[in-house]
């Protein structure tokens, strides 16, 4: 990652700021690691994993989540879209999910997400999620995003920065 913005909020104070910052320095560790951005992105992955995993709304909603390669109705398929899958609780449905590790700065583009549209569409998903730093997408990247079957959420920096989970907990190991 070229460049990395650092995400911890400008308007942070000492009471308010201990998951924020925690999570901006795990960011910011994760971009001036030297890792490769493949070895970058599958840590983002475990870290998306986790979010899913314990943030109230998603640890109501998911029962199991799942790296791809951890997923037990993958198969023999490889990794070619879908980092994580998670169950819902109620329907027992599965959501496809895409964890994209980018400087925030940098406009998510269209082609770095095509085989996460393509794979979603398969029969074994209900639904997707694109979990990314990247605070914009191109308008191509936005366009292919409203024209899907299955209805896409997408989570962005913000919601790791705002959400409830204890970051310092965490680990990349």
């Amino acid at each position: 990652m070229d460049h990395m913005t650092t995400i911890t909020p400008d308007s942070a104070t000492p009471d308010d700021t201990a998951h924020p910052v925690a999570v901006a320095e795990l960011l910011d560790d994760l971009a001036y690691s030297g890792l490769t951005p493949q070895e970058q992105g599958r840590r983002f992955e475990r870290l998306a994993k986790r979010f899913l995993q314990v943030e109230p709304k998603f640890a109501d909603q998911f029962s199991d989540v799942w790296l791809w390669n951890e997923w037990p109705g993958r198969g023999n398929r490889p990794d070619n879209g879908i980092d994580l899958v998670a169950k819902d609780r109620y329907t027992g449905e599965l959501t496809g999910v895409q964890a994209k590790f980018f400087d925030p700065s940098v406009r998510l583009q269209k082609g770095k997400i095509d085989s996460f549209f393509t794979e979603l569409g398969k029969a074994d998903f209900a639904q997707g999620l694109v979990v990314n730093t990247s605070v914009e997408w191109s308008s191509s990247a936005e366009a292919a995003l409203q024209d899907q079957s299955k209805p896409i959420t997408r989570l962005g920096v913000d919601e790791l920065v705002d959400s409830t989970v204890d970051w310092s907990q965490f680990s990349f190991d």
